[in-house]
């Protein structure tokens, strides 16, 4: 089911108005899901326990890495491009310019468990949030005669530090609260969540800036006009990104709240000096 649904949104880009070419595998896709949904409520031992996601922060977590995983994947995908194909940087230069990016990701994820321990998951993930929009807003600058410091640092910088807190705050919201024995269920779910999600995103945001380009391409007569096509389909998507944004904003409100994390799980039971007296009695006597 995923793997139509993914197949299907990047579709749409090349198949443009052939409905049945993006339909059929999302329709499809869609039904399988929901299929599978129906049979793991039926069986006496499911795969997917469903009921895990009455725990509403896990919940949030795993709707939040369906949308933020992929936006920053198909973010840095079109960066690529625009510093390569209009800013005529080489491989290795455009790999050098997004450095920053990681650095600022390793530095806002190195301090986001601490953070979220003394402010709570809401606060921080909202925080996230706002930086990844801010850093939207800031590269929607782009333009044929821009600049790398100009056009294209600032916004990594304050995206990278908004995907940085975002990652490390939906791992801990995905396993807090959740029970020893269900650790495992929790990670595996939030790393399909975030696969699935950035498979998903990158190819719906790529073909909706492919879509974009060629519609704006439609009327460009120079290569100059073709530049300011392909900077407006990278724009689109960017502003695109900013209502998926939005909805990521939703979720925390509904999902996550403001309680800091604590371990519900049960700790082992010591035993007690009178079952280590008997246990050595029955070794000395075996």
């Amino acid at each position: 089911g995923f793997a139509l649904l993914v197949y299907g949104a990047a579709q749409a880009g090349q198949a443009g108005v052939q409905i049945l070419a993006v339909g059929v595998p999302l329709g499809l896709g869609t039904l399988l899901l929901v299929a599978f949904v129906l049979l793991e409520q039926r069986v006496e031992v499911p795969l997917i326990r469903l009921s895990i996601f009455r725990i509403r922060p896990l919940t949030g977590a795993n709707l939040l890495s369906l949308l933020f995983p992929g936006l920053f994947g198909a973010t840095l995908f079109l960066l690529t491009l625009y510093m390569q194909q209009v800013l005529k940087f080489s491989p290795l230069q455009t790999g050098l310019a997004l450095l920053p990016l990681v650095v600022f990701i390793i530095i806002s994820s190195a301090f986001t468990a601490l953070m979220a321990g003394r402010l709570g998951l809401r606060p921080m993930l909202i925080g996230g949030v706002i930086a990844m929009a801010l850093g939207l807003v800031l590269l929607m600058r782009i333009a044929p005669d821009g600049t790398y410091l100009t056009s294209v640092l600032p916004g990594i910088i304050a995206f990278g530090i908004g995907f940085g807190i975002l990652l490390n705050t939906t791992l801990i919201a995905a396993t807090a609260g959740v029970e020893d024995e269900e650790q495992g269920l929790a990670s595996g779910l939030i790393n399909t969540a975030n696969q699935v999600g950035t498979a998903v995103i990158i190819a719906t945001l790529i073909a909706t800036s492919a879509v974009r380009t060629h519609l704006l391409d439609l009327t460009a007569r120079t290569s100059i006009d073709y530049q300011q096509a392909l900077i407006g389909g990278y724009r689109f998507t960017f502003f695109v990104g900013l209502g998926l944004l939005l909805l990521a904003l939703l979720i925390i409100l509904v999902f996550i709240d403001n309680k800091k994390v604590h371990n519900t799980s049960t700790p082992a039971r010591q035993p007690d000096s009178l079952e280590i007296e008997t246990y050595g009695e029955e070794s000395r006597a075996r």
